[in-house]
């Protein structure tokens, strides 16, 4: 992810949360053949979790259960994020 993703991602986070949120640097976590994974820092040393599919349609996304499971997995990976030590995904 190079900086004008980051600096993209970072006007839709402050924008949505209502604070400013800048960060700092993404590091790639093992992604999947439907999407790409990603640690975020801020400039305050918050971290998140960021999973960026790759196409909707492909992989089983036909189904809607399958969409939101997806997103379910994303959501506990996201709160195991900021563990130690750091996890290589599920």
């Amino acid at each position: 992810m190079d900086k004008n993703e980051l600096h993209k991602l970072s006007k839709a986070l402050s924008k949505e949360w209502g604070r400013e949120v800048i960060l700092a640097s993404a590091m790639p976590k093992v992604g999947g053949f439907i999407s790409d994974a990603f640690l975020l820092t801020t400039t305050k040393n918050e971290r998140f979790f960021l999973k960026r599919v790759k196409k909707s349609g492909e992989a089983g996304f036909e189904l809607p259960e399958r969409h939101l499971f997806s997103h379910t997995v994303s959501h506990g990976m996201e709160k195991r994020a900021a563990l130690l030590p750091s996890s290589l995904g599920v």
